[in-house]
């Protein structure tokens, strides 16, 4: 009598294989949307950032010089135009005024609507 002899396979059936195909694309799906988000958070960032310099700048310049007490004008820093505002207000003391700078990306070109990058709001002494 011959013995059958059972050979046994080792390795994993087409479900398990695509079961873990699945899992890996879910998986990536999810790594490439939180590597977009993060890209995207650090350029709005970015954005804060430059925009802070461009109002500490203004600030500084208003300190130094007396000007008008509203204007607006382009300013460029890092490669990158950006619409300045600058309104200077009485307080309830004489010898202080209250000094607001809004800075935004310059969006003329493009024809974009940008909303306010950073507000710095100070109060200044009257010369």
């Amino acid at each position: 009598m011959a013995e059958k002899t059972v050979q046994r396979q080792c390795g994993f059936t087409l479900i398990e294989v695509l079961i873990a195909l699945v899992i890996a694309a879910i998986a990536l799906a999810a790594m490439s949307r939180s590597f977009g988000v993060t890209t995207h958070n650090q350029a709005l960032l970015e954005e804060k950032v430059v925009a802070t310099w461009v109002a500490q700048n203004a600030l500084t310049q208003q300190q130094i010089q007396t000007g008008s007490n509203q204007f607006s004008r382009e300013e460029k820093m890092l490669g990158r135009n950006w619409l300045l505002t600058q309104k200077i207000e009485a307080t309830q003391l004489a010898q202080f005024k209250k000094l607001t700078i809004e800075v935004k990306p310059d969006t003329a070109s493009t024809g974009d609507d940008a909303s306010v990058s950073t507000r710095l709001v100070t109060v200044v002494g009257v010369p």
